[in-house]
C-alpha cells in the first residue's frame, strides 16, 4: 500500500479588506492487486470583507478523483460568510452560497452539469509565533438544485513549522457523493496522509 501526498498552500492579505487564496494537493495511493487511483484538490478564492464579521467569497475548483469516477470536476462558486469566532487565536466561519460545476465521468464520455448550494464550516487554532503551529477542521454540504444528489466532504489537520515558511502536515479526509459518476468504485473516499508544504 503505497500513497504519496504533495500540498501546497499560499495567502495573501491586502490591509483587512480583501484576501486571496491558494491551496492544492495530489494523493496518489496504490494497493496490491487493485488499479491505483489519484485523488487532486486546487482551490482559488477570493474574499472581501462587506462590514463587521460579514464577507463575500468569490472560488473556483478543480478536482479528480478515480475512486468516486470522476475524471474532472471544475467550478465556481458565489457565497456570503460570517465569522461566528475570530481572535489572535481561534477562527471559526460559516459560509453559504451556489455553485454551478461541470463533471467529466472516468469511465464513459459523460459530461454532466449541476447546480448546487453549499453550506461550509472551516474552524482554525494557530499559534504565529514562530514556530507556527495550525489546527484546521473543515465540513461542506453540497445538496444538488437540479437533482435528488448530495456530497459532503470534511477534513481534519495539524501542521507544525519545522523552518520558516516549510510545514509537515498530517490530515485526514473525507468525501461522499450519494450518486458518483460513473466509473465510481465507491460512494466514499477517505483517509490519512502525511505531506511538507511551503505557506507564506
Amino acid at each position: 500500500n503505497t500513497e504519496s501526498s504533495a500540498a501546497s498552500d499560499v495567502y495573501k492579505r491586502q490591509g483587512r479588506i480583501w484576501a486571496w487564496g491558494f491551496d492544492w494537493s495530489n494523493i496518489f495511493t496504490e494497493v496490491e492487486d487493485t488499479t491505483p487511483y489519484r485523488r487532486v484538490d486546487g482551490n482559488l478564492y477570493l474574499q472581501r470583507v462587506i462590514s463587521g464579521h460579514w464577507f463575500g467569497m468569490a472560488n473556483g475548483t478543480a478536482q479528480r478523483n478515480d475512486e468516486l469516477g470522476l475524471a474532472l470536476r471544475l467550478s465556481g462558486a458565489l457565497s456570503l460568510g460570517y465569522y461566528l469566532v475570530q481572535s489572535s487565536r481561534h477562527e471559526l466561519q460559516v459560509t453559504a452560497g451556489l455553485s454551478q460545476n461541470r463533471e467529466w465521468s472516468t469511465e464513459e464520455d459523460q459530461i454532466e452539469d449541476n447546480i448546487e448550494a453549499p453550506l461550509r464550516l472551516d474552524y482554525r487554532l494557530y499559534r504565529y509565533d514562530s514556530p507556527t503551529t495550525e489546527l484546521r477542521v473543515r465540513g461542506g454540504y453540497m445538496p444538488s438544485l437540479t437533482s435528488k444528489r448530495y456530497r459532503f466532504d470534511a477534513d481534519i489537520s495539524g501542521r507544525q513549522e519545522i523552518v520558516s515558511d516549510l510545514f509537515v502536515e498530517l490530515k485526514y479526509y473525507i468525501s461522499y457523493d450519494s450518486v458518483p459518476p460513473a466509473g465510481a468504485t465507491s460512494k466514499k473516499d477517505s483517509g490519512i496522509t502525511f505531506g511538507i508544504g511551503w505557506s507564506k
